[in-house]
């Protein structure tokens, strides 16, 4: 430090000694506040920091935001001690700047996320030799603008270090994944939305789309943090609807459960026995049998009775209603921010109706009865199976917790 800098802070540190009033209650004369001696001190030592070159101390890359989205204007600065200087990004020589130009910085409008190499170069006075370079890398800030509906198919993060982005058109709509946005401003254009489902900025589901894997229940994880905010924000979060339960008999034919008695007819009684005995003969040469008489030596058997039927299958159980998910919004400045957050639970799936008893054996058929033996009965049929059970209606879904600092949120829950 300097002799001349080392002097010019006691100085300052003497001012605010002296600045009190005196003993008899007379005001000491104005002196300069401390923002004004600590300025002067810095611009001190910016000019003492030249000493004939450029470093990354005296030359300095601003991006300054431009009204429109994914706009910026770079603006380098160099110090003014420096009399002709040339600028050179990606290469291309921009300009030359003398002391005639009467400034010390260049700017141009830029793209949000593009790269640049810059190279400053200075000459000497007579503008003929170059004394000092310095190059540096620099990338404007990265902005993500939503201008028309984004669904998503997988979780995803969004962590830029410019502005996000809601146009008149844009929605994100996450279908049960997460979604996560980081951003230095947060800025929604105002469209004159109602408040409303479809019409929200970020929506997790529509009312009554089902779910496909069980993770699913739980719902989307929405998390927005800004270190400013600009509109009125809407989100929707809806818990996926819970599938309904399968039939009873659309499970026994997904599972190739047939309706056929598969050995449950009650068997057939068995055939009678008969003979036809032949009367004493007088002798061996006596004339053959006269008046022959049918004998019943065993009567038929009556029909096995048929076994009952199988039950039906129950009803698969309705699955439950998916969580409306959690959010999370915090904004610093929310000074010309609010938000409305509207949240639904899952609607539950309804149980399946349980399939019919499936019908029960035919009674086996009598044996048969020559004459004169007496007639057999038929089996008795067996019962039909009794019906399968109706499958219990799923739960409705759970209200997810919502995390927020926003002074001016209003929350709808159904």
């Amino acid at each position: 430090m300097t002799l001349r800098l080392l002097s010019l802070i006691i100085s300052a540190l003497l001012i605010q000694a002296c600045s009190f009033k005196k003993d008899d209650g007379e005001a000491s004369p104005a002196v300069p506040a401390n923002s004004d001696v600590i300025e002067t001190i810095q611009k001190e030592q910016e000019k003492q920091a030249f000493e004939g070159k450029l470093t990354e101390q005296n030359v300095s890359v601003k991006f300054e935001e431009t009204p429109d989205p994914l706009g910026y204007k770079m603006v380098i600065s160099w110090p003014e001690e420096a009399k002709r200087v040339q600028i050179s990004i990606n290469g291309k020589v921009k300009k030359i700047y003398n002391s005639t130009d009467l400034q010390s910085s260049h700017s141009e409008v830029v793209s949000s996320g593009e790269n640049f190499e810059i190279t400053l170069i200075a000459f000497d006075s007579l503008g003929m030799a170059p004394y000092s370079a310095l190059t540096l890398v620099k990338t404007a800030p990265t902005d993500f603008v939503v201008s028309k509906p984004l669904e998503l198919t997988e979780s995803r993060t969004i962590e830029i270090n410019g502005r996000f982005y809601f146009l008149k058109n844009g929605k994100i709509k996450t279908n049960g994944h997460n979604l996560s946005i980081k951003a230095k401003k947060l800025i929604i254009e105002s469209d004159d939305r109602p408040s409303a489902l479809f019409s929200s900025h970020i929506v997790t589901r529509f009312p009554g789309e089902s779910m496909e894997e069980p993770h699913e229940v739980s719902g989307s994880t929405v998390l927005i943090r800004a270190s400013l905010g600009k509109g009125h924000l809407q989100v929707s979060m809806v818990g996926g609807a819970g599938k309904d339960g399968l039939h009873g008999n659309d499970l026994e034919a997904v599972m190739g459960v047939e309706s056929a008695k598969n050995g449950l007819d009650g068997l057939a009684g068995t055939t009678t026995k008969v003979s036809k005995p032949c009367p004493r003969r007088l002798g061996i040469d006596a004339p053959p049998c006269e008046g022959e008489t049918t004998l019943c030596v065993k009567p038929p058997e009556n029909g096995q009775p048929g076994k009952d039927g199988t039950p039906g299958r129950d009803g698969q159980n309705g699955q439950d209603g998916g969580s409306t998910g959690n959010l999370t919004i915090f904004i610093e400045d929310q000074t010309e921010f609010s938000a409305y957050v509207f949240q639904r639970k899952g609607l539950p799936g309804k149980g399946g109706k349980g399939a019919p008893g499936h019908p029960g054996g035919i009674g086996g058929s009598p044996g048969a009865n020559p004459a004169p033996c007496p007639p057999a009965a038929k089996g008795a049929d067996g019962k039909r199976g009794p019906d399968g059970k109706d499958g219990l209606d799923g739960a409705p879904g759970l209200l997810g917790e919502i995390f927020h600092n926003i002074k001016n949120i209003y929350v709808e829950k159904q």
